[in-house]
């Protein structure tokens, strides 16, 4: 798969999630990247590369350290729907 830019990635942010969305994409050199989105309520924060696959985290603690994404996924999208699916599940609450 080819390399997405960070055009790409905000553009899949708006669509899936919300256009009022605060997204901000670090891209390594490999192709990598990690991507941090902000809701104004929420966090979350993801981390791939379209080849190897995507993994994420929404409202991790800063005391917990870093011990990897709880949550993968295949592609940008589908780890997009999954923060989206956990937002949802944390509305009101």
């Amino acid at each position: 798969m080819a390399d997405i830019t960070e055009q790409q990635v905000r553009v899949r942010v708006a669509e899936i999630l919300d256009d009022g969305v605060h997204v901000a994409v670090q891209r390594f050199p490999g192709g990598a990247m990690s991507v941090t989105l902000d809701t104004g309520t929420h966090t979350a924060v993801l981390d791939g590369h379209p080849d190897s696959g995507w993994g994420w985290s929404v409202d991790e603690g800063e005391d917990e350290g870093f011990s990897g994404h709880g949550d993968t996924a295949p592609t940008l999208d589908a780890a997009l729907e999954g923060i989206r699916d956990r937002l949802a599940g944390r509305a009101g609450g």
